[in-house]
């Protein structure tokens, strides 16, 4: 489209849609981190796959995308801005 062209507009949604990418690929090892760093009880073990295995059995699969609309909306703002800057 012609808009990722204007020189204010294109940088800003070019950087945003690259950053949510991003997160889109990564926060399902996201959501696995900060699993096993709120375990107090020590029952979240293993490889950072079978943890991400063990959640998706138990909650599935749209439990290790949970938050991304929030982080996304964060992401694609600053990450457009920091393009513009």
């Amino acid at each position: 489209p012609e808009i990722v062209n204007t020189p204010v507009v294109g940088p800003f949604v070019k950087g945003g849609v690259c950053a949510s990418i991003g997160w889109i690929v990564a926060w399902p090892m996201e959501t696995v981190k900060s699993r096993v760093q709120a375990d107090v009880t020590g029952d979240v073990r293993g490889s950072t796959f079978k943890v991400m295995r063990d959640i998706i059995r138990t909650e599935g699969v749209r439990s290790v995308y949970r938050g991304l609309g929030l982080g996304l909306s964060k992401s694609f703002m600053s990450n457009g801005m920091a393009m513009l800057a």
